[in-house]
């Protein structure tokens, strides 16, 4: 009831029907009911292991290769989403181990946390199955659908931000969801879509303001536009 009018209950229900499709494809393999059986393991059974291993492994990469691991005692550390996503453990591939560190100084007796990742609190709902009271990863998607033609695509690619830096974990802020390229656009104008995610702290972005200014463009205020810049020396996009 409280996911209701979200995206987080879709998901609540694709997890609830990926688990009952994983019991009903284990009563079909050789030797598996009778072991199911023989230990009284029943559905709800199944469905707690399932809730234990989304809740408990710690996701992060292993020879390079997005991995998730059941890590005894250090699955009892708890998140705060004041460090920096993948600041506070990694695997040590020398080592072959899971190491933990402290992202911030900690004084005796305090409590030391690790990240769970930009996770927003819909996530920390279904997968740790708590909230914060304030989550600077929540945010808000919105998608701006703006139509593209030929003389629009170089504009409409130039006003995005710039991508973040590889090695940042946090999600960004804008992604392209649909960019039609000049080929596509020789059959005539397609749509260009873009989300933005926002946030407390950020609840206007830039790029957002922009797309939706770019997308109400009409064509002669595209025009004024092209000459005002070409009068100043710039392109379209910085003028």
């Amino acid at each position: 009831e409280q996911l209701r009018g979200s995206a987080w209950l879709e998901l609540a229900e694709r997890f609830s029907e990926e688990v009952a499709t994983d019991w009903t494809a284990l009563q079909v393999q050789p030797g598996l009911p009778a072991i199911l059986a023989e230990y009284a393991i029943d559905f709800a059974d199944y469905r707690w292991a399932y809730a234990t291993v989304k809740s408990r492994a710690a996701e992060l990469r292993v020879g390079g290769v997005p991995t998730r691991l059941l890590a005894p005692r250090f699955d009892m550390f708890n998140h705060s989403d004041s460090l920096a996503p993948g600041s506070s453990h990694s695997f040590d591939e020398g080592r072959q181990q899971l190491v933990a560190v402290a992202a911030t100084a900690y004084g005796a007796g305090e409590q030391a946390f690790i990240s769970y990742g930009p996770a927003p609190n819909g996530s920390l709902l279904l997968g740790g199955g708590f909230v914060l009271a304030h989550n600077r990863f929540d945010s808000v998607e919105v998608c701006v659908t703006a139509g593209c033609d030929a003389r629009r695509l170089p504009l409409l690619m130039m006003v995005a931000p710039d991508a973040p830096p590889l090695e940042q974990e946090e999600a960004s802020n804008f992604e392209f969801l649909q960019t039609p390229d000049l080929e596509e656009l020789a059959d005539g104008p397609r749509s260009f879509i873009t989300r933005h995610l926002l946030t407390a702290q950020v609840p206007l972005p830039p790029a957002l303001l922009a797309y939706v200014r770019v997308e109400r463009l009409s064509d002669v205020e595209l025009t004024a536009l092209e000459r005002k810049a070409d009068k100043a020396g710039l392109k379209p996009w910085d003028a």
